[in-house]
């Protein structure tokens, strides 16, 4: 896949990339496994830690769906699949990723309150619409998806 970062679109918002991830990790990890959702902002990928992926959906009230905030990642995200080495030499193994959809992200700030992000991802595997509201790495927040619809 070819892409350019900073395409603009229909409603003058520019695009950026994003990518989903499945983490698989190996048995005993103290976490389990889980979807990483990466989307690019500026030299790093904004990550979102989701337990189970929304069913197909749509809501345009939302549908609140849980998501942990991770430490943004290196860009190399939005191509590498496979084992995912050690963040230190001698660490423990952190599992593998596979690329389950990659495509473009819009975002679309609420002007009356920079609190919320509306996301609208759009790829041949998934097109989907979720309010985020930016927290802490670390965090557990809540996505509020108006619209998912997947071919994974």
């Amino acid at each position: 896949m070819e892409f350019e970062d900073g395409a603009s679109n229909n409603s003058g918002n520019s695009s950026v990339r994003f990518v989903l991830l499945l983490h698989t990790l190996p048995d005993g990890s103290p976490q389990s496994t889980h979807w990483d959702l990466m989307i690019r902002q500026d030299d790093s990928l904004l990550t979102l830690a989701l337990q189970a992926l929304p069913p197909q959906t749509l809501h345009p009230s939302g549908l609140v769906w849980p998501a942990r905030r991770l430490p943004d990642h290196r860009l190399r995200y939005l191509e590498y699949e496979g084992v995912v080495g050690p963040a230190q030499p001698g660490g423990a193994n952190r599992g593998s990723v596979r690329r389950v959809a990659a495509g473009w992200a819009v975002c679309e700030v609420d002007p009356l309150s920079e609190l919320q992000h509306r996301w609208r991802l759009s790829s041949t595997e998934l097109q989907a619409v979720f309010v985020y509201q930016p927290c802490a790495v670390g965090e557990a927040t809540q996505l509020l998806i108006e619209s998912w619809n997947a071919v994974l």
